[in-house]
């Protein structure tokens, strides 16, 4: 018997011969069949593998997505696809036909409150300029020491270059820079640093960032439309004056990454970035083919596997906030790697100084999670924690009712 809510979900995939079970998360009860030497029944017979047909009968939330563990391998029920245990699929969402297409802005929304990230193809945004990019940012971060060191960040003026950051009081095994659109704001709260070698640098990096915040707003719209709010509640802070910047990592070669201790089972080593999650309300992430982003679901840390051209798409606490805990900011991490170095570029779009975020979608039976927040002030005592250690970094959940 199902219930309101509930979800009927059948799943056929082929597994080795040597498993044996699926084990669900709590609250889900299960029939099944296990039929052997079935294999693709478009295909005919598959021995000496085993084709497992399962149905689910399921009392769930509407948006809740089992994932059974098979083996040391998790089964994507989105894709019907079976993965390396450390890996989450996240969704991947074609968004060309954005913002009109109703079909597209459910996905984005089911994604936001499934996972909290997703990827996105399709996005409009310039191949050739990706490429530029990402160029400019190995030769930024490969060039002399001396000239990085011009345009060093400091407590005064979060923008620009600097290789010491902490994330929840922690160092990052990595160095960034920092910068946003001061270029054409009238009265900007900080104000960019640029290498006077590289004037190339500042004219790749600034059409990256309008590529990104075209794009970023249009997930925004479709997020407002998916919580069946008007899009301008959201949108009316990212106007004028808005706080949003983009930051280059790289990720240099780490002699003592991040290791489980066989005998302990504690995690030492170094990390890129420690666990956390992102400040402002959406980021929009360029990064090359090298695997090192983790996102923590069901107790354990996933990897999420970057696809071509795509870009990768995660909600901030500003977005939980706005829809009362309707969407959860994912906290997430990335390794360091002793083979590997890495780039990466997040473009993080940020509130004006002056909005006041506070929930939206409200009643009777959903009352406010959160006191209102004042983003200016939030962001200041944010970066203040990224720049030097500071005491306990501050969190939208000392903000809750």
């Amino acid at each position: 018997m199902c219930y309101p809510g509930d979800r009927l979900l059948n799943v056929k995939f082929v597994i080795p011969e040597s498993v044996s079970c699926v084990r669900l998360g709590d609250g889900c009860s299960v029939t099944g069949q296990t039929v052997a030497g079935v294999g693709d029944l478009n295909q005919g017979p598959a021995a000496p593998e085993l084709s497992l047909l399962w149905r689910f009968f399921c009392h769930l939330p509407r948006h809740f997505t089992p994932t059974p563990i098979i083996g040391g391998f998790t089964l994507n029920f989105r894709s019907g696809r079976l993965a390396p245990m450390n890996t989450l699929n996240v969704p991947t969402i074609d968004i060309a036909g954005l913002p009109d297409n109703a079909a597209i802005v459910r996905q984005i929304g089911e994604a936001c409150e499934d996972w909290g990230f997703f990827q996105v193809v399709n996005h409009g945004v310039d191949p050739e300029l990706r490429q530029r990019f990402l160029g400019a940012c190995d030769e930024f971060f490969h060039g002399p020491g001396s000239i990085k060191r011009s345009v060093m960040r400091t407590q005064a003026n979060p923008m620009g270059f600097y290789d010491q950051e902490l994330t929840k009081n922690v160092r990052d095994w990595k160095e960034i820079f920092d910068y946003g659109a001061d270029w054409r704001d009238a009265n900007p709260s900080c104000q960019s640093q640029w290498p006077a070698q590289w004037p190339q640098l500042q004219v790749t990096l600034r059409a990256w960032f309008t590529a990104c915040e075209t794009l970023s707003l249009r997930l925004m719209t479709a997020i407002a439309q998916a919580l069946a709010l008007p899009p301008e509640t959201l949108l009316e802070g990212f106007v004028q004056g808005h706080t949003s910047y983009a930051r280059l990592n790289y990720y240099p070669l780490c002699s003592e990454p991040l290791a489980r201790d066989p005998v302990s089972g504690v995690e030492q080593g170094h990390l890129g970035i420690s666990r956390h999650t992102d400040s402002g309300a959406l980021t929009v992430l360029v990064q090359d083919e090298v695997a090192a982003l983790q996102v923590y679901r069901d107790d354990s840390w996933h990897l999420i596997e970057p696809v071509a051209d795509g870009l990768i798409i995660n909600i901030g606490d500003m977005l939980q906030v706005w829809s009362n805990d309707r969407l959860q900011a994912p906290e997430h991490r990335v390794l360091a790697s002793s083979t590997r170095e890495r780039f990466s570029a997040p473009f993080f779009l940020n509130p004006a100084n002056r909005t006041v975020v506070q929930p939206l979608a409200t009643d009777e039976q959903h009352p406010a999670c959160y006191q209102p927040i004042n983003w200016g002030e939030f962001r200041r005592g944010r970066a203040a924690g990224d720049y030097t250690d500071q005491g306990e970094e501050i969190q939208i959940s000392q903000f809750r009712c």
